[in-house]
């Protein structure tokens, strides 16, 4: 299964574009458009939807919730229960091009060259995740917006009291829950405001 997750208020690229994140274009095609045709072979997807934020996606599998705090409520209310489902996290204004088959828990990352801190970060030995957090401290990967759990279980067994996907990994490592790091796969970030702009 794979969800894709709407649920902020686009504060940071909104200063640029009025469009929401996942209505943005690639090659004339929606970013949302993209990820549901890309992961559909993978199996059943939905859009989960925090609050009003389901804009253009009449046509979509989509589940609308009451709004939340952050991104692991919106997901715990559209997803209800834990299953034996595998489950990929996905970001709205992320694209896979193209995804290596997933190791266990997995988390696709990026190179931080320019070490920015507004990023979630992940240290790295080999495939292996050794910690990470949320725009604390810099390591050489940032998370690239897709995220992988062996099932839909797992992912609820460390969410609670978690407000970003990277904070669920963390508690998988404190409880030695082995982590894989994917920094070769093909994703398409559309990015930050600095991203866009170097500013």
């Amino acid at each position: 299964m794979t969800i894709i997750t709407i649920n902020g208020k686009n504060e940071r690229l909104g200063k640029l574009f009025k469009t929401p994140k996942h209505l943005l274009l690639k090659d004339g095609m929606t970013a949302i458009e993209r990820t549901v045709n890309y992961m559909t072979e993978r199996g059943p997807y939905i859009v989960i939807c925090g609050g009003h934020y389901d804009q253009g996606l009449l046509g979509f599998n989509r589940v609308v919730v009451s709004p939340t705090k952050n991104v692991i409520e919106t997901i715990q209310q559209g997803l209800k229960a834990p299953s034996q489902q595998e489950l990929y996290i996905i970001d709205c204004d992320v694209i896979p091009i193209k995804l290596n088959q997933p190791k266990g828990n997995t988390v696709y990352l990026f190179r931080n060259e320019e070490k920015r801190l507004q990023y979630s970060n992940f240290e790295v030995r080999d495939d292996e995740v050794l910690s990470c957090n949320e725009k604390e401290q810099i390591f050489d990967y940032a998370g690239a917006g897709v995220y992988y759990f062996e099932s839909v279980g797992t992912f609820f067994k460390y969410s609670n009291y978690c407000e970003s996907v990277s904070d669920v990994y963390k508690k998988m490592l404190v409880a030695n829950v082995r982590v894989t790091a994917d920094t070769t796969s093909e994703i398409f970030r559309f990015g930050t405001l600095h991203d866009i702009t170097g500013l």
